[in-house]
């Protein structure tokens, strides 16, 4: 019996860094829901975006066969990982 497998070559990626102050482990999974903002932080400022450019730009990736992967450290920064299929 044949298995099946899949490989995935990604094209595109495309790494964004921040080195503000970083998102604990917790609340990593949270920045891709609509509307979430961190407030608990003594440097968020209480003017922000509506909170929906993580969501919307990890659904388009996710739409081209794609994803966002997220790296953070509290006090260090974060690192946002976009990566993109290559079509064959």
């Amino acid at each position: 019996m044949l298995s099946r497998c899949s490989l995935i070559v990604y094209a595109g990626l495309i790494t964004i860094w921040d080195t503000g102050i970083g998102i604990p482990e917790e609340q990593q999974e949270l920045v891709f829901e609509k509307f979430h903002q961190d407030r608990g932080h003594i440097y968020s400022r209480k003017e922000e975006g509506t909170g929906l450019g993580l969501h919307i730009s990890k659904h388009l990736a996710k739409q081209m066969g794609g994803d966002i992967v997220l790296r953070s450290e509290v006090d260090k920064g974060s690192e946002f990982i976009v990566l993109l299929p290559l079509s064959i």
